[in-house]
């Protein structure tokens, strides 16, 4: 695994998160001691490899003209970012021109990621074509039956995005966060720091986590189940986008349908709130500017969004409540008395803020400098998915680097300026 051909990694790496789980695996320094997690890896990989057939791309004169035309909007966002960077540089340049520069920066920019998911719907982008025959649930499956990985306390029925680490699972974690410190901490000289994941409320005040760190929540209006809402709109968008049916109205039908394929293959499925924006151009650019900006989305225009779309349940098909925000960290009491309120972190970069003053003295009071952390956070998630995708605990290694803004004498500054 160790001498695992160049090409491959590159595979890995192209395939995502769960194959990047099997590339910390190659990061095994003593593999006579796990030639059970190498033999399982290469075996892995390159069934899944050799289990790729690349389809050809769409050739219609509409592909190629939407590609031409992401093309030159892609060659002109490089341009005028590298425009914006001089205005910017620039302490002559007035104030409304670089912010109507950088206006017409996001709204091109925003027009490039419309065009993407349009590149997507059509079937012109060869990774989704690739990702679309791996099969991530099979993966997963057998990671858990290997115990790479298990849901926790699965004997007590479980909690959704709580995960424990097997023995190889271990393995690799530990791999991966050795040879992260080596690449950044120990190559780059950089400080190490090790904080409290137990956080008293008046610091994540401060820096806004108590009143911003939320997400917006609906739940199903009969069956309280809850659902983070942008993901809802995002699914819902994206079936509409797509041209297919609700969901749940899918499901219905085929259960509706099941004793009579035979004798009515063809039944078609009935959406009453299905929205045709193939039909209509102008509504179908709607859709796809508001897939592209759902993340900015506030709580009123959620609320009037999710009425005007439609948006369900993908379950049932039950309306939805009105969105509101949930707060997603965890709180707690510090001490016996309960009077101290806390969080536990929901990241790390707090405890490098909070310690700066000592770490600069440390440091002799000299800048540049940068301070890594790497340990648990904690994220109250609304409906975690997608395995070790979106977790209620996790391993995370942050970095933060500390500049003098007159005097920016870092040798390597100027490969990120």
């Amino acid at each position: 695994v160790q001498r695992m051909n160049p090409a491959l990694l590159r595979f890995i790496f192209k395939r995502g998160t769960i194959h990047q789980i099997f590339l910390k695996s190659t990061l095994y320094r003593q593999p006579s001691k796990n030639t059970f997690a190498a033999r399982f890896l290469g075996t892995l990989i390159c069934r899944n490899q050799n289990s790729m057939s690349a389809k050809p791309m769409d050739t219609s004169p509409e592909g190629a003209a939407l590609l031409k035309q992401i093309d030159e909007l892609s060659n002109k966002l490089l341009v005028d970012s590298e425009v914006v960077r001089q205005l910017r540089a620039d302490s002559s340049c007035d104030s409304a021109s670089l912010s109507a520069k950088e206006q017409e920066l996001k709204d091109l920019n925003k027009k490039l990621k419309a065009l993407r998911v349009r590149q997507k719907d059509m079937g012109l982008d060869d990774d989704d074509k690739e990702e679309s025959v791996f099969d991530r649930n099979g993966v997963e499956s057998l990671l858990k039956r290997r115990f790479f990985f298990a849901p926790a306390f699965e004997i007590y029925g479980g909690v959704g995005g709580l995960y424990d680490y097997g023995p190889p699972g271990c393995a690799v974690k530990n791999n991966l966060t050795s040879q992260w410190r080596e690449h950044f901490v120990v190559a780059e000289n950089m400080l190490e720091l090790e904080a409290s994941a137990l956080t008293p409320m008046p610091v994540l005040k401060a820096s806004g986590h108590v009143d911003k760190f939320a997400d917006l929540l609906v739940k199903d209006s009969v069956t309280m189940e809850c659902f983070r809402a942008d993901h809802l709109l995002k699914e819902h968008l994206d079936a509409l986008i797509e041209g297919k049916p609700h969901p749940f109205i899918v499901a219905r039908h085929k259960k509706k349908h099941h004793h009579h394929k035979k004798e009515h293959p063809e039944q078609p499925i009935e959406d009453e709130d299905w929205i045709d924006l193939k039909a209509n151009p102008d509504l179908m650019e709607r859709a796809l500017m508001l897939r592209e900006r759902v993340d900015e989305i506030g709580k009123d225009e959620m609320t009037k969004v999710l009425e005007e779309w439609k948006v369900r349940n993908p379950e049932n098909g039950n309306k939805v409540t009105e969105p509101y925000e949930f707060n997603l960290m965890f709180s707690t009491s510090i001490g016996p008395s309960g009077m101290i309120a806390g969080f536990l972190r929901p990241e790390t970069a707090q405890g490098i803020f909070v310690n700066f003053r000592r770490l600069l003295d440390f440091n002799g009071g000299r800048l540049p400098m940068a301070v890594a952390q790497i340990g648990s956070s904690f994220r109250n998630e609304i409906s975690p998915k997608a395995g070790l995708l979106r977790v209620r605990e996790f391993t995370q290694a942050e970095i933060e680097h500390f500049v003098n803004p007159d005097d920016k004498d870092h040798v390597r500054f100027k490969e990120i300026a």
